[in-house]
């Protein structure tokens, strides 16, 4: 039996595409981390006068989802200090969790939200009190 080298062969058993795919992922990684996405934020005033079952029912789950985000934000701050992370809820998020919840179809959930005319990756945040784009993070706390 005849051992046959092919023309694409880098001699160690791997081929020149083995090299190739190699150095295509890492730059499709690169890119990757390159490109910023920025997205649109709803406030939680946004939600007020929204509802489907009753006045403030949407207002009142995202508010309890965005504590419920931030909490354990706080969490694995001080468990992965060097991971710390800023995680939001998305109003297609929030319509999943609502019609879970009550037992809406969702389709009527996205309906009643449809109002605000902003994309369903759309952020929820908190109000900021003094009117600033960017949120300060509350103090550590170490218990």
């Amino acid at each position: 039996m005849l051992n046959h080298k092919s023309n694409n062969s880098l001699g160690n058993g791997a081929s020149i595409f083995d090299g190739a795919l190699k150095q295509s992922k890492i730059r499709i990684v690169h890119n990757l981390f390159a490109m910023r996405v920025t997205r649109t934020i709803v406030y939680l005033s946004q939600l007020k006068d929204i509802a489907v079952l009753f006045p403030g029912d949407i207002h009142r789950l995202a508010e309890f989802i965005l504590d419920c985000s931030e909490a354990a934000d706080r969490i694995n701050d001080i468990t992965h200090q060097s991971n710390i992370r800023h995680s939001r809820p998305t109003l297609h998020g929030l319509s999943k969790h609502f019609a879970e919840l009550t037992q809406v179809h969702v389709s009527l959930v996205v309906k009643k939200l449809e109002v605000l005319e902003v994309d369903f990756n759309s952020a929820i945040e908190f109000d900021l009190p003094d009117g600033t784009k960017k949120r300060k993070r509350a103090p550590k706390t170490f218990t």
